[in-house]
């Protein structure tokens, strides 16, 4: 089965209000009153349309867009469809060669990673003696990209705000507690 392709296209949003708590009133300057902005870089198109549609709702200025790109990606089914592809676009055999070998290696290394922190933050799983193969999970099928919960991504973001403060899901309920208060009492 030959590669196979499919498109993807990425946004750069400028001119993005800031806003206040409520979700709704821009945050403004200070000394000049005039709205704060920013811009989002690398949004998926889906992403871009829902915040240009959330300002729209809210009838505040829409972002704009400052660079708009669709890009083709290439996936194989098999181990051998991946030599010819990179053939198409580099007919020299050494130097495709090693970018399929760099590719493998790369996708290896991100497995025993991902084998690693599985193992590490398990708490079923005893230390072993010696040396741990990682080849032994490796080479198991996976299930492919995981993606962090919401609620762990809450936590790590409020980490990164907070250094030295260890948030866990019952500070995290108690914070969205509040926050519902809040939107309940403005409304």
């Amino acid at each position: 089965m030959a590669a196979t392709t499919y498109n993807e296209t990425r946004v750069n949003l400028g001119g993005v209000l800031l806003l206040e708590a409520d979700g709704k009133t821009p945050k403004t300057d200070e000394k000049s009153g005039e709205p704060l902005t920013e811009s989002i870089d690398n949004l998926k198109e889906t992403q871009a349309t829902k915040i240009i549609a959330n300002f729209k709702a809210l009838n505040l200025a829409e972002p704009e867009p400052t660079k708009i790109q669709t890009f083709q990606y290439s996936e194989v089914s098999t181990s051998a469809d991946l030599l010819p592809l990179l053939l198409q676009y580099n007919p020299n055999p050494d130097d495709a060669e090693k970018v399929a070998v760099d590719i493998i290696k790369r996708g290896l290394t991100l497995r025993q990673q991902g084998a690693v922190r599985d193992f590490m933050l398990d708490p079923e799983q005893a230390a072993v003696e010696g040396a741990y193969d990682l080849m032994i999970d490796a080479a198991k099928p996976g299930e492919g990209r995981r993606k962090a919960d919401p609620a762990s991504k809450a936590i790590k973001a409020l980490e990164a705000l907070c250094p030295g403060v260890k948030f866990d899901a019952a500070m995290l309920e108690a914070i969205k507690a509040q926050f519902a208060a809040q939107a309940a009492a403005a409304q």
